[in-house]
């Protein structure tokens, strides 16, 4: 699904990646963890194909990109915050070629049901700026689930969120996941999220990949220093 080998990112001649190789497997639920500046969001926009023209890529990257959605923090970013929920479902659908309106409403009540809005009638009129950061969030996830992805990739999607918010959101992508048995790539700084998640885990520093693999495997038994104060560091908070 996602295959990666000796990637590396310049920018005005810096090394902003560095020889990375990652497999990610379809159906694995990958969380890539690390610190602030770390190069965890620039993986992402390099896998999506996000970089600015000014970036320089080497190496080889293998992804399916026309079957991948994002998801981001901000769920405001990627809508118009002041055009009604409903317009923009159908200003999406009309762009991935449905013309038929009756159609567009079956799609779109459809994928709203998935994450949890069974009676969206109330939710259509309102604009991204009316509504919670869950909620919007959850918006924001239907949008991604029209195209019917084969990978979403969500980048620090419930770290704005408050924590029932943030376990709601992630107990339905988690659903969606099993349901669909799509692949997601999920970037974050919380361990708690890896533990609880993911089964194939990333940990990236300085722009370098330097642990990975099935996250009881990662987890249970480090290799690296940095993994290992991570965990020491997520062991004495909880």
């Amino acid at each position: 699904m996602i295959d990666l080998s000796n990637c590396s990112v310049y920018f005005k001649g810096q090394a902003l990646l560095k020889s990375i190789s990652l497999s990610v497997s379809k159906g694995d639920f990958f969380c890539l963890i690390g610190e602030s500046g770390g190069g965890k969001t620039l993986l992402g926009k390099t896998i999506l194909g996000f970089l600015p023209k000014e970036f320089r890529v080497s190496g080889s990257i293998q992804s399916d990109r026309e079957k991948m959605e994002i998801i981001l923090q901000n769920p405001i970013g990627s809508m118009q915050s002041n055009v009604p929920v409903e317009t923009q479902f159908h200003h999406l659908l009309k762009s991935r070629g449905m013309k038929n309106r009756e159609e567009r409403e079956k799609e779109m009540l459809q994928v709203l049901s998935w994450v949890g809005f069974s009676d969206s009638s109330s939710l259509l009129a309102k604009r991204p700026f009316q509504l919670s950061g869950g909620m919007c969030q959850k918006v924001a996830l239907a949008m991604a689930l029209v195209s019917d992805p084969e990978i979403i990739i969500a980048d620090e999607a419930t770290s704005a969120l408050d924590e029932q918010s943030q376990e709601t959101i992630l107990n339905l992508l988690r659903g969606i996941y099993e349901k669909k048995q799509m692949t997601i790539f999920f970037i974050t700084h919380d361990l708690t999220i890896v533990k609880k998640y993911s089964t194939h885990v990333g940990i990236i520093k300085d722009g370098r990949l330097i642990e990975a693999g099935p996250t009881n495997q990662v987890l249970s038994k480090p290799k690296e220093k940095y993994t290992k104060e991570l965990i020491e560091i997520f062991e004495g908070k909880y």
